[in-house]
């Protein structure tokens, strides 16, 4: 009877250790993927034409977001002001001018893994042919061309810098010397999906 109670003893011992050791495997596994969660500054997008009345429309920014957060699990968006402006000081260097040493050490004192932005690289009217074969007529498009950057804070390599390019059918072509208003479509929310979809695949090599 006596080595019947210990073997029950040791039974139950035996399983709340492998208990105790499950949970805190779970609980250095819950801390290690806490851990591995990329911290991403997304900074507004350059845009040259905006004296010239072309405005991008910040949706183009918020779809790109959303889409990025979609398919990267591990990602956090870190909200600072001052490191949006120093990206936006830099955009000549982010071009691939060089100088980015600054920059960098400033997001890394942030806690920042990588940067997210680009430039509304070009912004044009030109007259295509579009139509069926044998009823294909010549109309105004709008050539739309946006430059995505992804840059890893900590080496200060690039990790993405990629043209995006888009030709948007307008309804009529502009004076000369002017261009269309930048109104959203669905053009629009397409290149801004691609656009994440890009960035997203870039930030994957940081895991």
């Amino acid at each position: 009877m006596h080595r019947f109670f210990l073997h029950i003893l040791l039974v139950t011992l035996a399983a709340f250790l492998l208990c105790s050791c499950s949970g805190v495997s779970r609980i250095k596994e819950t801390v290690q993927k806490q851990s591995l969660k990329q911290k991403v500054l997304f900074a507004p997008f350059h845009n040259p034409w905006q004296e010239q009345g072309v405005i991008l429309d910040e949706r183009f920014g918020q779809t790109m977001r959303d889409c990025l957060g979609e398919n990267h699990g591990w990602l956090v968006y870190v909200d600072s002001p001052a490191l949006e402006q120093a990206v936006a000081e830099h955009h000549g260097a982010l071009a691939g001018l060089g100088g980015l040493d600054e920059l960098m050490e400033k997001a890394r004192n942030e806690g920042v893994n990588a940067i997210v932005t680009g430039r509304l690289a070009q912004v044009s009217v030109q007259r295509e042919k579009r139509g069926l074969i044998g009823m294909r007529k010549t109309v105004p498009v709008m050539r739309v061309s946006m430059h995505i950057w992804v840059y890893d804070a900590l080496s200060g390599s690039k990790l993405l810098d990629e043209d995006i390019v888009s030709h948007i059918a307008i309804d009529h072509e502009p004076a000369p010397n002017t261009l269309p208003d930048m109104t959203w479509s669905e053009e629009w929310g397409e290149m801004a999906r691609t656009a994440g979809r890009m960035a997203c695949n870039a930030l994957r090599r940081l895991e």
